[in-house]
Order: C-alpha cells, then sequence, then structure tokens
C-alpha cells in the first residue's frame, strides 16, 4: 500500500486567479515574484498543493499578487472552508 493518505477532492483557489487576472500576470510570472516554480504555483492555483499553507507560503504569494496579508488570508479561509465542505470534512475550533 501506498499510505494512509485520503483521497481529496481538488478545489480549484479561484480567488488566486481573479488576483492574477487582475493584474494580467501568467502563472509563471506569479510563481517567478514569489519564488517558485510555475509547477508548483500551478498545483497550488488548482487545488492540488498546499491545503493548508503556511505564513511564509502565504506572505509570498501575497506580495506577488499585490495584495494586503489579510485580504489573502480571508480568501484563503473561505477557500478552505469550501475545501472542507467538498471533502466532508468538520470544522474543528481549537
Amino acid at each position: 500500500m501506498a499510505g494512509n493518505k485520503k483521497a481529496f477532492t481538488a478545489v480549484m483557489r479561484n480567488y488566486l486567479v481573479a488576483y492574477r487576472m487582475k493584474l494580467n500576470l501568467t502563472q509563471y510570472e506569479v510563481a517567478r515574484r514569489a519564488g517558485f516554480l510555475q509547477s508548483e504555483y500551478n498545483l497550488i492555483e488548482n487545488g492540488y498543493k498546499g491545503h493548508r499553507m503556511d505564513s511564509r507560503r502565504i506572505i509570498r504569494l501575497a506580495n506577488a499578487l499585490d495584495v494586503s496579508i489579510e485580504d489573502f488570508v480571508k480568501a484563503e479561509a473561505e477557500y478552505l472552508d469550501l475545501f472542507d465542505a467538498k471533502n466532508g470534512r468538520e470544522k474543528r475550533w481549537y
């Protein structure tokens, strides 16, 4: 067996697409600004990587897309709610 990871339904981060389109940037340009490979950024934008982004990644992407950290975090929180709903995960308040 390959491991215990459960399969998940990918959910596209539409907010990243909207921010990117507002600046008329390609995925490659955003990735370069943020210090990622284009393939890595593509996986993030399309919901296959970074389901729980750490603060360093959030800051790098917010800066690359000229978005305030606060607005970026709010958009990511909405994305996580949608991701959890589509994947049958309960909200947990710690």
